[in-house]
């Protein structure tokens, strides 16, 4: 079984083959248990025809995670956003600084882009609430009230529908092609 990674992701837009959009998960490991969940969503995705960038998938090897996570968020159509207490803490900065540095990173780098074009970017970072979580637990940059959510009810077909429909529907007009960027 093969899983697509953020050069794969690119070389794939660049040839505008027709396929299904790509997402970069972004989520904090709050638990074994909410890890598990959170690939398991990522293969319903995949399952579905999504390519999937997660860090669960990455071969193993050192690696430069910082420069992994912007290339990702970049290069993919979508990132989703995973909803849970500790990375609401970490993105909206309400934590120890010291923990949860990743989320902290990629939370940053969402921002800033969110920032600098938010009509491209809100159709592009997708919150998403897994069962057992709630609206809450979305960070307040991504307004957890007053703008779109995906509520995955359950690990099948009819559980991610309304997130498919908007993956499926794309960014939207006007974006800049993700893969074409340069950082």
């Amino acid at each position: 079984m093969t899983y697509a990674n953020d050069h794969e992701v690119a070389e794939r837009r660049r040839e505008g083959d027709g396929r299904q959009p790509t997402v970069f998960i972004s989520y904090a490991h709050d638990s074994p248990a909410h890890k598990d969940q959170v690939r398991r969503f990522a293969e319903l995705l995949r399952d579905d025809g999504v390519e999937v960038v997660l860090d669960q998938w990455v071969p193993p090897g050192r690696q430069d995670w910082g420069t992994w996570a912007i290339r990702a968020i970049v290069r993919c159509d979508f990132t989703i956003i995973i909803a849970s207490p500790d990375y609401k803490r970490a993105a909206d900065d309400l934590d120890d600084s010291h923990l949860n540095l990743g989320v902290q990173s990629e939370a940053a780098v969402i921002r800033d882009e969110l920032h600098g074009d938010r009509p491209q970017w809100k159709r592009r970072l997708l919150p998403v609430v897994l069962p057992g979580y709630t609206k809450a637990e979305i960070p307040y940059f991504m307004q957890p009230h007053s703008a779109d959510r995906y509520h995955v009810d359950s690990f099948d077909a009819r559980g991610i529908s309304g997130l498919m429909a908007a993956l499926n529907a794309g960014p939207g007009p006007g974006n800049q092609t993700p893969a074409r960027r340069s950082f």
